[in-house]
Order: structure tokens, then C-alpha cells, then sequence
């Protein structure tokens, strides 16, 4: 099976698309037939690349399309039922004239939600504005006027934080809302991988831990609460996207210290790296990329641990 992805892709050697499908057994990439195309081979452990299923993907998506791909061939549309990321999929199989060698087909996909993945977040650091000029070495001033923003252990999605831009010779904080609306809810994270955000409003969020949840314990009803902070940085950044007036966090491939509590992380930043997200001055898939191992440390938040009594 080979499939040309189109659009171009923001980071074509980073691939995990493909061998997230269980049935994948081998890639190789190569130059595509057009500027900014790759093409990729893809080897199946299974041959139900044509089969076709009976069981629907579901209700066709409001928003935009995440992938399209196109390749040689027939294509059915178990491939991407069986995709554990794949929300919907939409495959068109167009027949040659004359001979077999002339079939190709095009599937258009949509992504599967985040999830409820990071949903709340604290900045409980005080003096933000000195923090943050040194950092990003830049003055940091407020849009309109001076917000009453107050330090806060718990930030939840939907309700109004502080973001920064860079405009001008400023970094520009404004109170802005987390999650832009869905068809199915408040978008709070937004995919990263192989998109290209150079024409979007870049914006950081300032964090100081967030969290994450996973089954409760036993004997608990409540979902298991961790909460992580960044090691050797108090203060640091999520990188995110605005918009219609509203913010998203980024989201990527899970690094060591996430990969036992989710299948996916927010995009992290050293206080230090933050200006790289806003001017772009690394390449994409270098800033939003996974946290390395020893970067994140985490503590359980819900349920407490019992005290050691002979500790």
C-alpha cells in the first residue's frame, strides 16, 4: 500500500500515524511526486487493506479534516476502522479506464478527540511579570487594562487565564478563555503532530503543574489525580494556539515520564524556550516535541498516600 499525504506535512520524517495502526508492519518514507508531498510505503501484518466493513465510523465530523492521503490501488475502509485514532474516514476508490494499474483512491480523516487528557492546570506563582520579562527578554505588559487575574491552585477548562504573545517589542499578556467550541464540547487540546502552525496565533500559557487522571484506586470512585511539575523550572510554558478569542494546548507524543499515565502530553516549555514557540526560531518538530526522561516530576494529588508511620 502507498499513500502520498496531502497536504504537505509541517514534520514528514516524524511519522506516528502510521504505526499507531496495529496491523502495521513496516514503513519507508520517500520524496513525494510534488513539492512538500512524502510518500510513504506502508507493509501490513494483515492483507484487509480493500476490505470492506459493515459497521459504520460513525457521524461525519463538522470541522475540518486532520489527513487526507492518496495512493494507487483500491482501498476499503477497514484499514481505518480499525485505527485506534481515526474518528471518521471517508474513502473514495476511482477505477482506471483501461486497465487495473490506473485505480487509485483518497481517504479524508478525522482525528479522534484528545480526550479528557490535561483538563485543569495551576499558576500559583507569584511576581509573574518580572519572571517573565527576564525570561523572555522582553517587557511584559497587559492588553487594554490591568487584569484582576489572582494566582490559582486550580484552572479548569472554559474559564478565562492568562496568555502571552509576542507583539511588537512586547510580550503581551491577555485573559483569554481555555477551549474554543466543538461539535462535541470545548476544544482544550489541539494535535500537534505533522501540522504546520507558522501562519496561527502562537501564544504560551504560563503553568507552574498540571494534571492528569487515570482508574481509581481501589476501593476509590474518584479517578486517580497526578499532579506534575517541570524539574529545574518552577515556572514554565504550554505552547498553544488561539482561536475565535479562545485558546487550545498542544498536544504531542507521550514522553517516558508521561507515556505510564496517558498515550499523549501537552507540549511543554522551559521557561528559557518559550520565545522559540513565539517566533518560531527552532523548527516545529524540535519545540513540539515530547518532555525527555527526568524532566517531569510527579506526585499523587487524589488519593493522598497514607503517611509512613515508620518512615
Amino acid at each position: 500500500m502507498t499513500a502520498r499525504p496531502s497536504p504537505p506535512l509541517a514534520s514528514p520524517t516524524r511519522w506516528p500515524f502510521w504505526s499507531r495502526h496495529p496491523n502495521v508492519d513496516r514503513i519507508v518514507e520517500g520524496d513525494g511526486a510534488c513539492d512538500g508531498q512524502i510518500q510513504v510505503r506502508v507493509w501490513l501484518k494483515g492483507g484487509f487493506a480493500r476490505e470492506r466493513t459493515e459497521t459504520p465510523l460513525g457521524t461525519r465530523p463538522g470541522d475540518s479534516p486532520d489527513y487526507q492521503f492518496a495512493g494507487p490501488g483500491l482501498m476499503g475502509d477497514a484499514f481505518w476502522e480499525h485505527h485506534p485514532d481515526v474518528a471518521y474516514a471517508e474513502v473514495l476508490n476511482f477505477l482506471g479506464d483501461d486497465a487495473l494499474d490506473q485505480d487509485s483512491w483518497r481517504v479524508t480523516i478525522w482525528l479522534k478527540d484528545a480526550g479528557s487528557m490535561c483538563n485543569l492546570y495551576s499558576l500559583k506563582t507569584g511576581d509573574l511579570f518580572a519572571t517573565w520579562e527576564k525570561v523572555l527578554r522582553l517587557p511584559v505588559v497587559w492588553e487594554g487594562q490591568a487584569s484582576n487575574f489572582e494566582p490559582r491552585a486550580d484552572i479548569k477548562m472554559t474559564e478565562p487565564a492568562p496568555i502571552v504573545r509576542h507583539v511588537g517589542d512586547n510580550a503581551v499578556v491577555s485573559m483569554t478563555k481555555w477551549g474554543w467550541p466543538g461539535p462535541k464540547g470545548p476544544v482544550f487540546n489541539f494535535r500537534s503532530d505533522d501540522r504546520d502552525f507558522s501562519k496561527t496565533d502562537r501564544v504560551l500559557i504560563p503553568a507552574d503543574a498540571f494534571d492528569e487522571f487515570t482508574a481509581p484506586q481501589p476501593g476509590q470512585k474518584r479517578k486517580t489525580r497526578w499532579k506534575f511539575t517541570m524539574v529545574d523550572n518552577p515556572l514554565f510554558w504550554i505552547a498553544g494556539i488561539v482561536k475565535n478569542d479562545c485558546w487550545t494546548m498542544l498536544t504531542t507524543e507521550p514522553g517516558p515520564d508521561i507515556m505510564p499515565y496517558h498515550d499523549r502530553q501537552i507540549v511543554l516549555l522551559s521557561a528559557e524556550a518559550g520565545r522559540d514557540w513565539l517566533n518560531l526560531t527552532r523548527p516545529q518538530r524540535e519545540i513540539l516535541s515530547p518532555a525527555p526522561l527526568g524532566a517531569l516530576q510527579v506526585v499523587r494529588d487524589f488519593p493522598a498516600k497514607p503517611a509512613d508511620l515508620f518512615g
